[in-house]
């Protein structure tokens, strides 16, 4: 009962986010608290009507559930909330074979990275992600392709080949980007 009302107060909580350093701040909805798998139907229902607020909670809750629920968010209407989704994807995804990666890497974004890979990646997850990596590299915006080849690089198989091409061969935007 406590939970649920956590959860309701969270939810029905005030837009104003936090101000100033040093100063107590006003209260607001701190999607983040909301981080264990109790609160995942509650989450569920906000994101599942855009709400990008819930991705605070839902990305933080190392279950296998939780990030099916993320990938089924891949294909939510709300451009801004796949967007996070995708990004926050990223630290779920197993850590490609020979990777070298800097100090600051390794223990922050690996440990970080391996805490969730133990609890809620499933092999069956890569397939899903393989797929919104061909749409991103299919649109071709230079944040979209920078996502894909990342999903890519942990996930990604000989198939994804022709759409790492199709993407560089019409790169033309992704320069214009850069530029």
């Amino acid at each position: 009962m406590m939970m649920r009302c956590l959860a309701v107060l969270v939810l029905a909580g005030l837009r104003d986010a936090p101000g100033v350093w040093g100063e107590r701040s006003k209260p607001y909805p701190d999607f983040a608290a909301l981080a264990y798998p109790v609160y995942l139907p509650f989450l569920r229902a906000r994101a599942a009507l855009g709400c990008e607020e819930a991705l605070q909670g839902i990305s933080h809750i190392a279950t296998p559930e939780a990030a099916q629920l993320m990938l089924g968010l891949l294909d939510n209407p709300n451009p801004k909330l796949v967007a996070r989704v995708a990004e926050s994807l990223l630290t779920r995804l197993p850590s490609p074979p020979g990777t070298l990666r800097s100090e600051r890497e390794l223990f922050y974004v690996e440990g970080q990275r391996e805490y969730f890979v133990l609890r809620a990646w499933r092999p069956e997850f890569a397939a899903p992600v393989r797929e919104h990596a061909r749409r991103l590299l299919a649109k071709g915006t230079f944040a979209g392709v920078g996502r894909a080849a990342e999903m890519i690089r942990s996930v990604g198989t000989a198939e994804d080949g022709p759409a790492i091409t199709r993407a560089l061969d019409g790169s033309g935007a992704l320069c214009c980007a850069v530029a």
